[in-house]
């Protein structure tokens, strides 16, 4: 497959400055510490937690819209309809957007999950462990995206080893947060049951659907 010649600028835009945000992290979150040493650190080791947290998830945001947005068919049109100033969202606007707003509501829905059992302690280390694994995810991405924006590989078998290699990390996940020590879940089988099906798979289906249909 030959692929034209495009210009790509935004995308190593998009990585440097996700790039930079992780530097940032590192030096002045975690004290210089190494990529081995966040990935061992623990809860009375670690500051800044939350903070961390949401600067990784804003670099796990940009990667997957430049992963996953130009493979999304269309922008619907109650998006396109809504302009301001004369602008309207693209494909990557649309993509970005919709992550935030996901991952903003099953934020919120999961701290009043676990607050309204009484769990509330336990999402320090529910943060610290996302943290870690939204890293890890975002340092893939980032290779996904430069591969396949600046080499000639088949569009279709990129999508296919991306969306397969999602799924396996999104399973693994599911492994980690339930068996992770310290605890990062309730105690009860159940509620545990009921939190990865409500608000870790059914929500990915809902996003699927909304951006691929």
């Amino acid at each position: 497959m030959v692929r034209l010649y495009e210009q790509h600028d935004w995308v190593i835009f998009c990585i440097l400055g996700c790039i930079f945000i992780f530097i940032f992290s590192f030096i002045f979150l975690h004290r210089d510490a190494s990529i081995k040493e966040f990935l061992l650190l623990k809860k009375d080791e670690s500051s800044n937690v939350v903070l961390s947290w949401i600067l990784t998830s804003i670099v796990f945001f940009v990667m997957s819209t430049v992963a996953f947005s130009q493979f999304v068919p269309v922008v619907p049109k109650f998006i396109t309809d809504l302009q301001i100033g004369g602008f309207t969202l693209n494909k990557f606007g649309f993509v970005f957007i919709s992550i935030v707003l996901f991952f903003l509501i099953k934020t919120i829905m999961t701290y009043f999950f676990f607050t309204s059992l009484g769990y509330n302690k336990l999402l320090i280390n529910l943060y610290l462990l996302a943290n870690k694994y939204y890293f890890l995810s975002s340092i893939l991405l980032i290779i996904a995206s430069f591969t396949f924006f600046y080499f000639p590989i088949d569009e279709l078998k990129y999508l296919y080893i991306t969306m397969i290699s999602v799924l396996f990390l999104f399973i693994l996940k599911l492994f980690l947060y339930w068996f992770n020590k310290p605890q990062t879940m309730p105690n009860e089988w159940y509620y545990k049951i009921l939190y990865i099906c409500t608000l870790q798979i059914a929500p990915l289906f809902v996003l699927w659907k909304f951006l691929f249909s």
